[in-house]
């Protein structure tokens, strides 16, 4: 039996999570509670979040975090630290406007007039906001029509007197440019006052103030109880939201410094600074040439000088960084709440991250958006399903230093509408992509109701659904641990296309294959350029990144791409490496304006341009595949992750609403075994041979998932397990009366009765209990002359209104926090009388009607079913 296996089976499993544990300066009897009841819901660690504390690095700060530090020790937990008293990381507790303002943000801005010539002795009035610097004017013919310039610039810089420019304009319609410096943003005041991300002396007080002061006072257990710190969200902030995209808004300030204006020197000539107004407007064949470069320029400096500054001194001191920044929405690869470019923006990091809150993945809604709670934008379904984590998984799969370690930040800011049901369905979504570290959000120790972005775990005792979290939290732990320390396996890798979007306005975003891909079960990784640039060859044919193999590579169509790149390519084909464009070839390289797509062909004469619906279809007659299924199922993920000779395979049947009845061919001998992370159970599986390849059919109910495993000692262990039964064909419903009882989560378990009702309905309705939060048993009796005996049976409560736990003459069958509700009963019913109960516990939604619950339809509550035995 594969070890991670046969050590959990025991009852041991590593921990995989670290919630946010939010901090306002509770008493240290609230403080120990808390860490107490963290620990109770089988939950390894905490991330201390500081951001709501008010006196961060303070006397009172110290205080509670010896609280901590100490209760987490006596209960063997690690401890991490959310790293900055605001959100976004980047504040520095302050210090950066209080102390250290020269090393606030810069931003390069443009103001423009524009004017008809010729004129004769005129001048321009030069008047610049207080604080600003003036760094360029230039003046350049423009067209009536359209907003674009032509590129051939007079500097006009040195006419400058007494506050004029001095200059008489030639015949025609020109366009004068003013470029200067500020420390305003003309986006956020707030994001003003935080550091230069993009220097190394600005990151300097970051550390200086959070982490040299953590260390000084638990230096002694960095690397033991204390883990790490947490960076959240750093962003750019000099523009407002996620579609800050280089070269697509106008005005926008950029991010700047003077190691980024020399880098564009070096890559543009000395007359970068001429070229400058193509970052906000057409001006000619220099138009994407300076918007890559600076975007290139400035995500080498953000990773450099920020994330790996930081990543650097922790390993240094023997804890480790981790974090994530701003993805939503494909920001990821942009300015404004983005940092321009995932891999670079956290390759300094010890595990990749992302986070999944406010509604941004809803279950079952993948149209190409839905509302959410950003109410400016819709979310972009492609992105947060087949995007986000797969960037976040790809990374740790990619970097040495992440260990295979992909961090997800999840469940926080759904509303009180969010419970198990919908958390678990969360949680597999992110496991079948290969996130295997998690930090729930959150536990406040705050008085009920706290309104910051719940749901809250525990809520002070208030949460009836806490009795049942450690549940999904092993569940958690265990499928992380089984997709821990081994190899991912994948078919194919896709290109990242974040240069791809700075270098034209035409590209195709990386999700858009892996979608295709995905949805006929063949999985891939996303790759940066900068992997592809740093690949020796291959190795048994396939590209190889840090053990992972890719046997061909996908390249989402962009406008342009580097020269470097189609060298890259080119050595890749000549060694064999199936190399494609999705729909068509680029037209021209980054530096150059126009190449031609004859002259671009000929450049990647080895590369295929492959229609991105023909994708699939040709990885498969290239016999590139891991596995299939028949018939097709687009809504089912599948995640084959290898540990030394064992291979496990997550599927995970994504459609809330549909049932899924397929069979899965793999190339494999060995037998196949089931492995129950819920109940962490290993069970034996139908399955058949035939010519080295294995038959496994899979019936998936709405929300399920199920791991197959696979491993050479199968074969001896399944006469000896017990058989994986899915819901049996005959169903007998069972009817009541049903005697009705109510407890709140402090109640529990002193029930009050309620009333009897004859046939179930749904609670959340007019009359019945719309606003009742907590447990409400139902009991009744039913005769089982008709099941008594040694045959299989099942007890399907079908439809339920959350979480339920099921006892059945006075001994627990079990509990149920998602679909499938079903239960085995086999030799547990008697014969003539037996008395059943079932408690279902609803969320905190009835009795809150919290703002952020407004997004999701409020579930119906209690036992709906139809409630019956199945049997063969």
């Amino acid at each position: 039996m594969q070890k991670v296996i046969r050590s959990m089976l025991a009852g041991k499993t590593e921990n995989h999570i670290l919630p946010f544990f939010w901090q306002h300066g509770e008493s240290e009897a609230i403080l120990r509670e808390t860490v107490a009841k963290i620990h109770q819901a089988h939950i390894g660690a905490v991330c201390v979040e500081s951001r709501p504390h008010p006196d961060f690095l303070g006397e009172s700060w110290w205080r509670d975090m010896d609280v901590i530090m100490d209760e987490c020790k006596k209960r063997d937990m690690d401890v991490w630290l959310l790293d900055d008293a605001k959100f976004p990381t980047g504040y520095a507790a302050g210090r950066v406007v209080r102390d250290f303002p020269e090393h606030r943000k810069w931003f390069l801005k443009e103001t423009h007039i524009d004017v008809i010539g010729p004129t004769y002795g005129t001048s321009f009035l030069l008047k610049l906001p207080e604080g600003d610097i003036l760094y360029r004017v230039l003046a350049s013919r423009r067209t009536r029509e359209q907003d674009h310039v032509s590129g051939d610039f007079i500097d006009l810089t040195g006419n400058i007197s007494d506050e004029q420019i001095y200059w008489e304009v030639p015949e025609g319609y020109w366009r004068i440019f003013y470029l200067t410096l500020s420390r305003v943003s003309g986006h956020s005041a707030r994001l003003d006052e935080y550091l230069n991300p993009l220097t190394a002396e600005g990151t300097q007080v970051l550390i200086d103030t959070v982490y040299e002061a953590h260390y000084q006072h638990y230096g002694s257990e960095f690397g033991k109880t204390f883990k790490g710190f947490f960076s959240d969200e750093p962003q750019m902030g000099n523009a407002y939201g996620y579609h800050a995209s280089i070269g697509r808004v106008p005005y926008m300030s950029m991010p700047w410094c003077g190691e980024l204006e020399a880098m564009l020197k070096e890559s543009l000539g000395e007359e970068m600074a001429s070229l400058l107004p193509g970052l906000w407007y057409e001006t000619g064949e220099n138009t994407w040439k300076v918007r890559y470069a600076y975007m290139d320029a400035m995500t080498r400096l953000y990773d450099k000088n920020f994330c790996t500054r930081i990543g650097d001194w922790c390993r240094a001191h023997g804890v480790e960084y981790i974090g994530h920044v701003i993805e939503e929405n494909n920001c990821h690869g942009r300015l404004g709440n983005g940092t321009g470019h995932y891999f670079r923006s956290l390759w300094g990091q010890d595990m990749s991250g992302i986070d999944v809150v406010l509604h941004e993945i809803i279950p079952g809604i993948k149209g190409s958006s839905h509302a959410w709670t950003s109410r400016d934008f819709e979310a972009d379904d492609e992105f947060f399903y087949y995007g986000l984590a797969k960037l976040c998984s790809s990374l740790a799969h990619i970097d040495p230093k992440k260990k295979g370690r992909a961090m997800c930040e999840i469940f926080g800011a759904y509303g009180w509408v969010e419970g198990l049901r919908q958390m678990k369905w969360l949680t597999d979504f992110m496991l079948v992509r290969g996130i295997n570290c998690y930090v729930p959000h959150a536990f406040t120790p705050k008085e009920f109701p706290d309104p910051d972005c719940p749901p809250h775990f525990y809520a002070r005792g208030k949460n009836p659904q806490y009795r049942d979290f450690f549940r999904l939290m092993d569940y958690m732990n265990r499928v992380s641990s089984l997709i821990s320390g081994g190899t991912h396996i994948a078919s194919a890798a896709v290109l990242y296309h974040a240069e791809g979007e700075w270098a034209g306005e035409n590209y195709m975003k990386s999700q858009t294959p892996v979608r295709v891909l995905a949805e006929d079960q063949i999985d891939c990784d996303i790759l940066p350029i900068d992997v592809i640039l740093q690949s020796t060859g291959l190795i048994d044919g396939m590209l190889s990144v840090n053990g992972e193999s890719y046997s061909a590579l996908i390249l989402p169509y962009a406008e342009a791409v580097p020269l470097s790149l189609v060298n890259a390519l080119k050595k890749l084909t000549e060694q064999g490496l199936p190399v494609w464009f999705v729909n068509e070839f680029p037209r021209r390289l980054t530096d150059k304006s126009a190449n031609g797509s004859e002259r671009m062909a000929e450049l990647l004469s080895g590369c295929e341009a492959v229609p991105l619906g023909q994708l699939a279809e040709k990885l498969r007659a290239l016999g590139i595949f891991d596995l299939t299924v028949s018939p097709s199922v687009p809504d089912l993920r599948i995640y084959h992750y290898r540990q030394g000779e064992s291979d496990h395979y997550l599927l995970f049947n994504e459609s809330v609403v549909q049932s899924q009845e397929t069979v899965l061919k793999l190339c494999d001998s060995r037998v196949p075994l089931r492995y129950d992370a819920y109940e962490n159970r290993l069970y034996s599986l139908p399955f058949t041979h035939n010519e080295a390849c294995l038959r496994i059919p899979a019936a998936l109910a709405p929300y399920e998932a199920m791991i197959i495993t696979l491993d050479g000692e199968n074969e001896a262990l399944s006469a000896n397990l017990p058989a994986w039964r899915e819901a049996l064909p005959e169903f007998h419903p069972l009817h009541g009366p049903w005697a009705l009882s109510t407890a709140t989560a402090e109640e529990y378990p002193r029930f009050t009765p309620y009333r009897s009702l004859e046939e179930l309905k749904n609670l959340n309705a007019p009359g019945m209990l719309p606003r009742f939060s907590g447990t409400i048993r139902y009991e009744t009796t039913f005769n089982g002359d008709d099941f008594s005996g040694d045959g299989a049976l099942q007890l399907d409560l079908g439809t339920v209104g959350e979480t339920a736990q099921v006892w059945l003459n006075g001994e627990d069958m079990g509990t149920c926090i998602s679909f499938p509700y079903r239960v085995s009963v086999d030799g547990k019913i008697h014969k003539e009388e037996n008395k059943l109960v079932i408690e279902v516990t609803n969320t905190l939604v009835y009795d809150q009607h919290d703002r952020l619950s407004v997004f999701q339809p409020v579930p119906a509550s209690g036992l709906i079913g139809p409630v019956g035995v199945r049997r063969e």
